[in-house]
């Protein structure tokens, strides 16, 4: 398998955006927020190994970086990079060690789904965080990794979804990563 990410360009704590290819409910996610991308994931380490921090139905893991290279490569997913800009390596790491303390083996937060069709037809009305105060979706976790090792966050909202994201991407507020 060749490698699809290059680890000289790939830095901790950048945000992968994810585009689902098969399943319904990814496409469904991206109709309603209007976005390209279903799924944001931090690319994180763990005893020296690259890994994506996955808040996902069924609970947030690790999943090798391999794993997403042969998802690529299957046609499974398609993948963009964002990071957000002016970290420092302190600032990396810590945010790395918040993920994997905070979000890791957390339960889904399934409110989150009733909150997407909600913010699409209402926006971002509601200023506090939907769903519950321990559980973490994909965007959240990123967004409160950073929110809770920094004081702030590229999103600006308690509420981020993948459209967030990629209006973040286009306002420069986090930076396009060439993949």
């Amino acid at each position: 398998m060749g490698q699809i990410f290059d680890g000289d360009v790939l830095e901790l704590a950048d945000i992968l955006r994810v585009r689902h290819l098969r399943g319904f409910v990814s496409v469904v996610i991206r109709w309603v927020l209007g976005c390209w991308a279903d799924h944001d994931a931090p690319l994180l380490m763990k005893g020296g190994k690259m890994y994506v921090g996955d808040a996902r139905p069924g609970g947030a893991v690790l999943t090798p970086l391999g794993e997403y290279e042969r998802m690529v490569l299957s046609g499974d997913i398609e993948v963009r990079v964002c990071r957000v800009p002016g970290l420092t390596t302190y600032d990396r790491l810590n945010a790395n060690a918040w993920w994997q303390e905070n979000v890791l083996h957390s339960r889904y937060d399934y409110l989150a789904y009733p909150r997407l069709f909600l913010k699409a037809i209402f926006g971002d009305v509601f200023k506090r965080a939907a769903g519950w105060e321990w559980a973490w979706y994909c965007t959240e976790g990123c967004k409160d990794m950073f929110y809770n090792t920094m004081g702030k966050s590229p999103w600006g909202t308690n509420n981020p979804t993948p459209g967030t994201t990629g209006k973040r991407v286009k306002g420069g507020e986090l930076l396009n990563i060439a993949f």
